[in-house]
């Protein structure tokens, strides 16, 4: 069972790949008493949405296994709220980091210390630096990055491409504290921009 924003494309997806008579589809305003049977149910919508259609499933005493399009919601506060309800959740949560399986990873190679610098155009910082986040924390086994306020700089917020969102102009960095190690990923915002998708990952080893 998947829980899909939008149907239409999803089935044009799946279709692909002779899935469309072996996958039920629901949109987030729906979610039947059979999908509680299912044996994991794929959640692929935006942030708000996500928290309210996990909320409704253990309401009902769904209890097998998730898999989240991300780990992110709207706000701090619900956040929490979401790390709370899954603190004593009875089955697995998967959250889907797609970049752990791209050629990136080799990137991260012969890489011990330096900078780290992804920069593009309407690549969205706020929506998806987490998997940037993910792809780095995850090859070089660091944990202990913390956030840079002084290199980092916020020159604009804007509105994204998602309605109800926002997005930022400029640039966020994290450091290391036990190694001599940081990343920075910088935005112009351009979310018109036709090569908002050419992405810079650069790696500088001079340090």
């Amino acid at each position: 069972y998947i829980v899909e924003p939008n149907k239409e494309t999803l089935i044009q997806r799946i279709s692909q790949f002779e899935l469309i008579n072996k996958i039920k589809i629901f949109s987030k305003n729906e979610l039947p008493k059979e999908i509680l049977k299912s044996d994991l149910i794929i959640i692929s919508t935006t942030s708000g949405p996500r928290f309210d259609i996990i909320s409704e499933l253990i309401k009902k005493n769904y209890k097998g296994k998730l898999l989240l399009e991300k780990f992110l919601y709207p706000d701090f506060k619900t956040l929490l709220k979401a790390e709370h309800i899954f603190d004593n959740y009875p089955s697995e949560v998967f959250v889907n980091q797609w970049m752990r399986s791209t050629e990136l990873i080799h990137i991260f190679d012969d890489f011990e210390k330096g900078e780290i610098l992804i920069k593009g155009n309407g690549i969205g910082i706020l929506c998806n630096f987490v998997h940037y986040i993910d792809l780095i924390t995850g090859q070089l086994c660091i944990d202990d990055f913390v956030f840079d306020k002084k290199k980092s700089n916020i020159s604009e917020i804007i509105f994204s491409k998602r309605d109800g969102y926002h997005e930022i102009k400029g640039s966020l960095t994290w450091n290391s504290k036990n190694k001599d190690i940081s990343f920075t990923i910088a935005d112009n915002g351009d979310l018109k921009n036709n090569n908002q998708r050419e992405i810079l990952f650069e790696v500088n080893n001079s340090l």
